[in-house]
């Protein structure tokens, strides 16, 4: 079966190709930033003739979709209408031509799509993004029965953009812990586990999907993170900002049957998969 993923080199992009290569039954096309399985590729992104040429050449019957414009803490450049593009545009001209071709469309979103002003979002809840990242993907989800769009926070590690759990093994102090910032993140392994065992088949569900640990305090996040890596550094807990972007993850478990380990279990695999590559 052919797999298609856009973002390959990305953070999660790099470790979902990272885990099919080896599958035999699947053969995996690798877009990334202009280059087509690590050749040049002759239209850019957002042209007219771009995703014609992209399906012509890889044929395939599932799409991953890891491209994505987001903030980066520290720097104002963003482009706007990048972000824009990529993030809203985007899914819903891949949905068009997979559509076309037959193919179906894994997408993935982000707890962003909600303010965060009271938490437990289900599947149901109404989005009401509070920045234009936010929006923006929320623009971009995919509601058709081709498609799949999982709502989630990944968290992680990653050889060449340090993440999440890079920063605070890496970090000498001190760190900000929001004792009242509150979200279910889940590992990238366990992700993409996830996508093997339920969606590449077939799918078991289409439209929206949460995927989302139990609620957590990135206070308690750090603090548990930092007990595993032996960083004994200061940990400054600060009350804001007041913010309940937790998701829940009942249909996952009552339709789908997929379990989701709480986040300690996820950080401990997720330190040991790192660990041994």
């Amino acid at each position: 079966m052919n797999i298609l993923i856009l973002g390959s080199q990305g953070f999660l992009g790099s470790q979902l190709t990272a885990a099919l290569l080896p599958l035999r039954e699947l053969a995996v096309s690798q877009y990334y930033r202009g280059q087509l399985n690590g050749s040049p590729f002759p239209h850019p992104i957002g042209s007219h003739i771009f995703l014609d040429e992209l399906m012509e050449r890889t044929q395939p019957k599932v799409i991953i979709n890891c491209l994505v414009v987001k903030p980066i803490p520290g720097k104002e450049n963003l482009n706007l209408r990048e972000m824009y593009s990529i993030n809203s545009e985007l899914p819903h001209q891949l949905s068009s031509i997979a559509a076309a071709y037959g193919a179906r469309v894994i997408h993935i979103s982000t707890d962003a799509v909600f303010s965060g002003h009271h938490g437990s979002y289900d599947e149901d809840s109404l989005p009401d993004p509070k920045d234009d990242y936010g929006n923006s993907k929320f623009l971009g989800e995919l509601h058709y029965d081709h498609t799949l769009t999982i709502r989630c926070s990944i968290i992680g590690r990653h050889q060449t953009r340090p993440q999440f759990i890079d920063w605070i093994i890496d970090n000498k102090g001190p760190l900000f812990g929001y004792a009242n910032y509150v979200f279910s993140p889940i590992t990238s392994d366990f992700l993409i586990q996830v996508i093997i065992d339920n969606f590449l088949d077939q799918f078991a569900h289409h439209g929206i999907l949460h995927l989302g640990s139990h609620a957590i305090s990135k206070f308690d996040l750090i603090t548990f993170i930092t007990a595993q890596v032996n960083n004994d550094i200061e940990l400054i807990r600060t009350e804001t900002p007041n913010i309940d972007r937790s998701l829940k993850s009942l249909f996952a478990l009552r339709k789908l049957g997929i379990a989701v380990p709480n986040i300690y279990q996820m950080i401990i695999n997720n330190l040991r998969i790192t660990s041994e590559e």
